[in-house]
Order: C-alpha cells, then sequence, then structure tokens
C-alpha cells in the first residue's frame, strides 16, 4: 500500500499504533508543562510555545495547502477550533489538579464519543460499549471519591480535564462528520487555534495573576473563596491555588503540595 493510498484510504494498524503513541504522549504531556511552570512558564504560555513551534515545522505544508485549507471553510475552523481548545483546557487542568485526576477523568472520553456518535451520526451503541460506558461512570465516581459525598468534580481542574474529554469527544466527532477534511487540513487549524486561544488564555491569566496581594504579602489567587486564607490563622499559609495548606488535600489542586 502506497503512502498515497494510506492517505486516502486509512490503515487500521497504523491507527492503532497512532492511537498507542498519541495516548502514551498525552499521558506524559504534564511532565513538560509542569518544569515549565517551575520555571515561571504557566501553561497556557507553555501550551502556546509548544503550538507555535509546531506550526512553524507545518509552515511549508500549510503554503503548500493553503487553497484548500482556504475551501474548507467554517466547518474546518470550527474542527480545529475545538481540538485546539481541548489541547489547551487539557494541558492547563495539570495546574490545578493532581496528575491522575487530570489524566483520568480526561480519558472517559470514549463514554462522550459513544454519546455523540449516537446523537450526532445516529450511530448504534453495541453492548461492548454499554459495558465499557458503564465501567467509565463507575470509575469516575471512584475517581471523584463518592465515598466522600457526590460524585462531583471538586475543584477548577477536574473540570477542565473532564471537560477536555468532552471537547475531544466532540472534535472527533466532528471529522466523522466531516470525512471530506483533510487531515492535515484538521492539524494545521488544531496547532493554529490552539496556540490563538493559548496566547488569549495566557494574557487573561496573567492579569488575574497580578491582582493585588492580600494582607500580609499573602499568595492567596482568586480562584477559591480568598476569605479562607485571609488572618484566619498566622500559620495557615495559602498553597498556589488560593486554598489553605490544610485545605488543599480535599482540593487536589497544588501540584507543589502533592508532587
Amino acid at each position: 500500500m502506497t503512502i498515497n493510498q494510506i492517505f486516502h484510504n486509512g490503515h487500521q494498524g497504523l491507527a492503532r499504533v497512532a492511537c498507542l503513541l498519541g495516548g502514551a504522549v498525552w499521558g506524559l504531556y504534564w511532565i513538560p508543562l509542569r518544569t515549565l511552570d517551575s520555571t515561571g512558564i504557566s501553561g497556557a504560555w507553555a501550551s502556546a510555545l509548544f503550538n507555535l513551534i509546531a506550526l512553524v515545522f507545518l509552515a511549508p505544508l500549510i503554503l503548500i495547502r493553503l487553497r484548500p485549507l482556504l475551501a474548507g471553510g467554517l466547518q474546518i475552523q470550527l474542527t480545529g477550533a475545538t481540538l485546539g481548545l481541548t489541547l489547551l483546557v487539557y494541558a492547563t487542568a495539570f495546574l490545578y489538579t493532581d496528575v491522575v485526576h487530570a489524566i483520568l477523568l480526561y480519558y472517559l472520553t470514549p463514554i462522550w464519543g459513544a454519546l455523540f456518535g449516537r446523537l450526532w451520526l445516529k450511530e448504534k451503541i453495541s453492548p461492548d460499549q454499554l459495558v465499557g460506558i458503564g465501567f467509565g461512570i463507575v470509575g469516575m465516581m471512584v475517581i471523584l471519591h463518592i465515598d466522600e459525598g457526590f460524585p462531583w468534580p471538586r475543584n477548577i481542574g477536574d473540570w477542565m480535564a473532564l471537560s477536555a474529554g468532552i471537547l475531544w469527544a466532540l472534535g472527533a466527532t466532528m471529522t466523522r462528520r466531516f470525512p471530506e477534511q483533510h487531515t492535515l487540513d484538521i492539524v494545521s487549524t488544531w496547532f493554529l487555534w490552539c496556540t490563538i486561544f493559548a496566547v488569549i488564555a495566557g494574557l487573561t491569566l496573567s492579569r488575574v495573576a497580578e491582582r493585588p496581594r492580600f494582607r500580609n504579602d499573602n499568595p492567596c489567587r482568586l480562584l477559591d473563596n480568598p476569605h479562607r486564607c485571609v488572618d484566619r490563622d498566622p500559620h495557615v499559609h495559602c498553597n498556589y491555588l488560593g486554598s489553605s495548606t490544610t485545605q488543599s488535600r480535599n482540593l487536589g489542586a497544588s501540584f507543589y503540595d502533592r508532587d
């Protein structure tokens, strides 16, 4: 089978290998993100940097396929924007919750993918998929500590990871809904929109981070109730997301405390 045939008809074996390698990369994505964050480069700016580098390498292909890329219209842009937003939200989630929650909540994607396929593409959900969805829901309840109350995301990082999985399932469904979209065009718009969203998020989050600190040089941030950390106890210090050290275990918000 030639490369041209693979591009047009696909190859099941290569697709499985790509999924395996992609899953491994996404599972390790948090390592460079937190390394850069420890040097002062936030998750949003790190995502912008990673995707900008990818865009530079893809620039020749983008120029070659500029005409069909523009001909793709709004559909290709929506697909790329959805996938780009997914990567940004997933990357940022690692800075606001622990690694286990971020990865496992994101990898509930097959549940949302099956539901989107049923609702949008009218695909039947097989008995095997129903079993998988059931196990996924049970796993989500365990991850979200059903033994401690209603299994609901406990912090902004959990919500980001869960949202990233839903967005990825939506984006993947869009590629099946519009099969005429070329893979290179999807990848190009994906990196482009993720870079744009990341720059916007970086500027926005930077403004939030530059807000005046609370009294006693308290480094709380307005991502949780800041009053919990203000002059309650001189021995209670605030962690990375504005929750007290004694609350950080429940929130799972500070990777400095966890790692």
